[in-house]
């Protein structure tokens, strides 16, 4: 650390017996305040204060960036006079009298320029839009305001909301609104929800979301009532607000739960007077209402489709009678979109959430659904997705397989397929997966013999004639630019040009019927193909289980596994791995992930040993990997689990701005969030 003199030590070294006295002492924070009014020094004493880091520059600091046009370095050097500092943090900086002692923090002192540039009048440094200065000393402030935790930078941001912004000071009004988020006071959450309680036509999405994210930064249990109906008012920040009352734990549990039972007065009261079950046409932005209403309204399920999703991001087994027993209700759709259904009912959300709780409770229910051959085949798809997650001890795999060896609704044999081999637990089992799989291989070879035949042949013949005509026409084409086109080009290399272009239309017609012949029959056997190779990844399903058992270490090192382990092993019920290519392989390793951390999850706490090697892949991008941990997580990790909040905040970070990992990253924060509560007082 630098030792600096000072000014009696000074005139001691020098032995200047004849001075009295140290007219200006460069260390003192004095010297310097009283040249910010020197045109001449006022730059270099503004960097001097910043490196003596003392405080009581800020009043004069703030007078001179008044009188000097509210410049942005002023402003930020002041904030950080006004930061405290600890005795290690100020050793760091250079600070050489506070590397002891710290710094306190001065936000008294800075707080009337940092509400200045956040008020639209009475101000020498108000905030104005059309100068991007002011709005960069806005956002500034705000931040600084909710670092300070103090009542005045409190009541300074709740008076910013009021300000009349105009559409360039949105961006301030979101600094304001997330600094409002560091305050757990009920004054904070009562501002925000004000937001959240204006009509949202009124109120842009973005600073509703904000706002939304803000109240999730406090969680405070009073704003359950707000967050719920603005869930409902407005849906696109569904997103935002399924995050946020993830976080509020139990009280957001207990409610939802109510909801989904139609026993929430409120939210009952909401529907009825907003009309919020049906829809009746959509609602024009532009004017703020329906535009073209429709007659009669049709009605929605958005009230149960929401709450379902919600409580199985909370995983809690306790609501699992309150889905099933909702379940047992009609479905109907939750949205419409320019008249038409989207395609989602509430029962998506309800078998999604069963899925993610794991419970077996319900299983016998799910599979009485999907067993019955009377009921609707999209609602049986649904139910045996759901089944295998819940189902235990190979439960329903005879029944699955039934529909799996019989003719039928496509869709359906897929799913069901799917979940016999995310249940099965036998090598009989392989066998039914192996015979669907030599079908098909019996009829991929089939269709690619008639492929490879004579109509190949042809094709072949066409596409050499069609290539060569194309080759010569391009030639012919290029001369003829070449020359200068129509006006410059000889007769010879018009008419070469022309003809070319006749032969070239000429082998077009018997090139596309070959392929017309040709095209389907491989594209048949590819199919196939692709049917055998979905069986046979199937297999690899069941083969995991059949090598681990329970054993909970053997499962978590499937997510490590390498092509040649897995051909090894799976060698003994499929033939010719070694032609797979490396997109087949890496399937087939897919496959037996998602198997391995299924049963790491149904194995509950037995499993808790291994939560460490999960939490490591946690970041992954690969979208099986991804979501098999997540799902598995909750299910094996002891609560509280701090690892668990660190872990999946790293993963968070890592993946903030891919958009292609932007929807796994919403499901690794509400499971973050799940996190921050679950298991605590």
């Amino acid at each position: 650390m630098l030792r600096r003199l000072t000014c009696t030590a000074l005139l001691g070294a020098m032995l200047l017996s004849s001075v009295t006295g140290c007219q200006s002492n460069p260390y003192s924070a004095d010297t310097w305040i009283d040249k910010l009014d020197d045109a001449a020094d006022a730059e270099r004493a503004v960097t001097e204060l910043e490196h003596l880091g003392d405080p009581k520059a800020i009043p004069a600091l703030g007078k001179a960036w008044e009188n000097g046009g509210c410049t942005q370095r002023l402003f930020q050097v002041m904030i950080d006079l006004a930061r405290p500092l600890t005795p290690a943090e100020a050793d760091k900086g250079n600070f050489v009298d506070l590397a002891t002692t710290g710094r306190k923090a001065s936000w008294d002192a800075v707080m009337p320029f940092l509400t200045e540039t956040l008020r639209t009048s009475d101000a020498k440094c108000l905030f104005d839009e059309a100068s991007p200065r002011s709005i960069e000393n806005a956002g500034k402030a705000a931040d600084a305001l909710g670092d300070s935790q103090t009542e005045a930078g409190l009541q300074a941001l709740i008076d910013a909301l009021g300000q009349p912004y105009g559409p360039k000071g949105q961006v301030v009004r979101l600094s304001v609104i997330l600094a409002l988020g560091k305050y757990k006071d009920p004054k904070a959450v009562k501002a925000l929800q004000g937001v959240l309680e204006n009509s949202p036509e009124s109120v842009q999405l973005p600073i509703l979301a904000a706002t939304v994210n803000a109240l999730a930064e406090i969680k405070n249990p009073d704003s359950l009532p707000t967050l719920i109906a603005t869930m409902y008012r407005v849906p696109p920040i569904f997103s935002q607000i399924r995050r946020a009352l993830v976080a509020m734990g139990p009280g957001a549990l207990s409610k939802l739960r109510a909801i989904l039972r139609g026993e929430d007065q409120a939210v009952n009261a909401l529907f009825k007077d907003q009309k919020l079950d049906l829809y009746c046409g959509d609602k024009d932005p532009a004017i703020g209402k329906i535009d073209k209403p429709i007659t009669p309204c049709k009605p929605i399920s958005m009230r149960e489709f929401y709450a379902a999703i919600i409580l199985g991001d909370m995983y809690s087994p306790e609501a699992v009678p309150d889905l099933l027993a909702a379940l047992k209700k009609p479905a109907m759709p939750a949205f419409y979109q320019a008249g038409n259904p989207t395609g989602s009912t509430q029962h998506n959300g309800i078998y999604d959430s069963l899925r993610k709780i794991g419970s077996a409770e319900g299983a016998d229910q799910l599979k009485a659904i999907w067993n019955d051959s009377k009921a609707d085949a999209q609602e049986r798809v649904l139910a045996i997705g759901a089944y295998a997650f819940v189902a235990r001890g190979g439960a329903g795999v005879a029944d699955l397989g039934k529909i799996v060896s019989s003719p039928g609704d496509n869709g359906l044999r897929q799913e069901a397929a799917t979940a016999f081999a995310r249940l099965a637990t036998t090598e009989a089992d392989i066998a039914v997966m192996a015979a669907q799989a030599a079908l098909n291989q019996k009829s991929a070879d089939e269709a690619q013999a008639k492929a490879d035949g004579p109509p190949k042949a042809a094709y072949e013949k066409a596409k050499a004639v069609y290539d060569e005509a194309k080759k010569k026409l391009a030639a012919a084409k290029a001369k003829f630019n070449a020359e200068g086109g129509v006006k410059k080009a000889s007769a010879d290399t018009i008419n070469a040009f022309t003809e070319a272009q006749k032969a070239a239309d000429d082998a077009d017609e018997p090139f596309d019927n070959a392929k017309l012949e040709w095209k389907p029959l491989d594209n048949a056997a590819k199919d196939y193909r692709g049917y055998q190779r979905l069986f046979e990844t199937h297999i690899a399903r069941i083969e995991i289980y059949l090598n681990c058992k329970s054993d909970p270490a053997c499962y978590a090192k499937a997510l490590d596994q390498k092509p040649d382990e897995l051909k090894a092993r799976l060698g003994k019920y499929i033939k010719g791995m070694d032609k797979w290519s490396p997109e087949e392989l890496n399937a087939a390793i897919a496959a037996q992930v998602e198997r391995a951390l299924l049963e790491l999850g149904k194995l509950g706490p037995a499993a808790e040993g291994q939560t460490g090697v999960l939490l490591a892949k946690a970041a992954s991008e690969d979208r099986i990997v991804r979501q098999s941990v997540l799902l598995a997580l909750p299910k094996i990790a002891k609560v509280p689990c701090p690892d668990c909040e660190t872990k999946l905040d790293e993963a968070i970070k890592k993946s903030a701005g891919k958009s292609e990992l932007a929807q796994l990253n919403v499901e690794t924060t509400v499971l973050r969030n799940y996190f921050a509560w679950a298991g605590k007082k």
